[in-house]
């Protein structure tokens, strides 16, 4: 057997263990804890054959750089590491596996859809392929436990039984009801119960638990007062057109608006905010003389911003680029003194991507989600072991009034369930933020919550 050349800590010592003992398993440790570090211990421990790790495209490379870290070049040759969009378009190698991982294993949480049927599906699953089956994901559910009952249902559908149908689920821990166009499964019921069905087959320790040397997060949520009436002319232009739009019969026709009007509001919000946001990044260099992660939801918001800090020579990380070209912008953000800002989309460089916490202690959203782990695994990528900073300062400038106003709230209270289902909060343990306030809201929380 080949020498595993990392030095384990404790807790991943743990890990590999819970791994290498179970045929099916959930390590749902917290982002930038070292799952992938664990798996890989886990398959030298058993020393198995040929491997299939199954990731988001964006992360592919940083597995074929750990394998060859922990296990030596000659180890490539074992595993098979590609994309759910591989597996969903057939393009995966065939063939039997000795383990199939699944990494950041809530891109399966939808359980119609392509990549989701092309992982568990009863005839040609890819995890079907292989006796040993590991999911890996440092955010097991997102926003509701629906979520997890792709992952649950395939790998230990026993413990869930007699819930262990989609609808049973649904009824019994989603609190799943018909609400006029369908059924609505987006509530959270007998979280206990579900939590100690789980807990065999899945290990999730925080970074509060395992690692308490690492720095805090300082949490800033804060008005952006320096937005201006002619930066939003174009949000009030929209807010007018959607209010005055003549209102669809049919339902279908109405949930479609709403969604479209919904995210059209995001983007138009997302951009005007650019400018002010870009100064506000200036200002956070000149004080402390530190480099700055951005992150963003829309690729005209990653231009403008792009364009408003060129002076700070900033690079890019989206959706879209090569693996080549996402690696030479986290060298050039951490070995480039004169580059000061890496901007990047929160789908793309809040999955998976390591090294930022070399180069940087300070993240900003330009803009952000309605999803509270999505922002997290954005903060975990200071977050996390590397990290050398006393501190992690994370900045949120929202509008107030806007329909960001809205998201906070509504990812306070995604963050409650989560936090009881799975411990851990919307911003982890080691934070200075307290939960929005009334004055936080507007009456703009009338209309969506």
């Amino acid at each position: 057997m080949t020498t595993f050349n990392r030095t384990l800590k404790p807790f991943q010592i743990a890990g590999r263990d819970f791994l290498s003992s179970k045929y099916h398993a959930l390590l749902a440790d917290d982002m930038g804890t070292g799952k992938t570090t664990q798996a890989l211990a886990a398959v030298h421990k058993l020393n198995l054959g040929r491997v299939a790790v199954v990731c988001p495209a964006s992360v592919r490379s940083n597995w074929k750089q750990e394998i060859e870290d922990c296990m030596g070049s000659a180890a490539l040759g074992r595993f098979v590491v590609d994309s759910y969009n591989a597996a969903a378009n057939s393009k995966f190698p065939g063939g039997s596996y000795d383990a199939v991982i699944l990494d950041e294993a809530h891109y399966l949480k939808t359980p119609d859809s392509q990549r989701t049927q092309a992982v568990f599906g009863n005839e040609n699953g890819l995890a079907r392929k292989a006796k040993i089956k590991w999911a890996l994901t440092g955010t097991p559910v997102l926003n509701r436990p629906a979520e997890i009952y792709p992952v649950a249902a395939s790998l230990f559908g026993s413990a869930l039984s007699p819930y262990n149908t989609r609808t049973s689920f649904e009824q019994r821990f989603c609190g799943a009801y018909f609400d006029g166009r369908g059924i609505n499964a987006k509530g959270a019921t007998h979280l206990d119960d579900l939590q100690q069905r789980l807990a065999p087959f899945m290990l999730r320790r925080t970074k509060a638990e395992v690692l308490p040397q690492l720095p805090p997060r300082i949490v800033q949520r804060f008005a952006l007062d320096s937005v201006t009436e002619e930066d939003l002319a174009p949000v009030f232009a929209l807010e007018a057109e959607i209010d005055n739009r003549e209102a669809y019969l049919s339902s279908t026709h109405e949930d479609y608006a709403q969604l479209g009007d919904t995210s059209r509001m995001d983007k138009a919000l997302g951009i005007a905010k650019a400018r002010a946001v870009a100064e506000f990044v200036d200002d956070l260099i000149e004080t402390t003389g530190r480099k700055v992660v951005v992150i963003t939801r829309h690729r005209e918001v990653v231009h403008r911003l792009d364009q408003a800090l060129g002076h700070q020579l900033p690079v890019t990380y989206v959706g879209g680029m090569g693996d080549e070209a996402k690696r030479e912008s986290i060298k050039t953000f951490q070995n480039d003194k004169d580059c000061f800002v890496i901007i990047g989309n929160m789908q793309a460089i809040g999955t998976g991507v390591d090294g930022l916490q070399k180069a940087s202690c300070d993240i900003v959203f330009a803009e952000f989600s309605w999803c509270p782990k999505e922002i997290e695994q954005c903060m975990d990528r200071l977050h996390r072991i590397g990290q050398s900073a006393s501190a992690v300062n994370v900045y949120i400038p929202h509008v107030p009034g806007t329909l960001e106003s809205a998201k906070l709230q509504v990812n306070w209270n995604k963050s409650v369930v989560i936090k009881k289902l799975f411990g851990g909060s919307l911003f982890g343990e080691n934070n200075s933020i307290v939960e929005p306030t009334e004055t936080d809201m507007d009456l703009v929380l009338g209309g969506l919550l």
